[in-house]
C-alpha cells in the first residue's frame, strides 16, 4: 500500500500541478446577423467577457445591426 501511495503522489508531482497553464475555452458562433433575435443573443453572450468568434452572414438583412451591436467589444473576434 505504501509502495502504491509513492508512485501515485510521484506521477502527481511530474504530471500534476507543475505549473501548467489553465485551458481557455473560445466560443464559436455562426450565422450572426440571420436575424434580430439571433443578434441579440450574440450581444448578451458578448456581455459575459468570454473570448467569443463571431461569423457574420453578410448576405442576410440583419448583418449591419450585428455588426453596430459587437464592433466595441475586445473579446469578439469576427470571421
Amino acid at each position: 500500500m505504501k509502495k502504491l501511495i509513492f508512485i501515485l503522489l510521484a506521477f502527481m508531482h511530474l504530471f500534476g500541478a507543475s505549473g501548467s497553464p489553465a485551458a481557455t475555452l473560445l466560443v464559436r458562433c455562426d450565422d450572426i446577423g440571420m436575424c434580430h433575435a439571433v443578434n441579440e443573443a450574440a450581444k448578451e453572450l458578448a456581455d459575459t467577457g468570454i473570448p467569443l468568434n463571431y461569423s457574420i452572414m453578410f448576405v442576410c438583412p440583419w448583418y449591419q445591426e450585428a455588426v453596430d451591436l459587437l464592433k466595441d467589444y475586445d473579446n469578439i473576434c469576427f470571421g
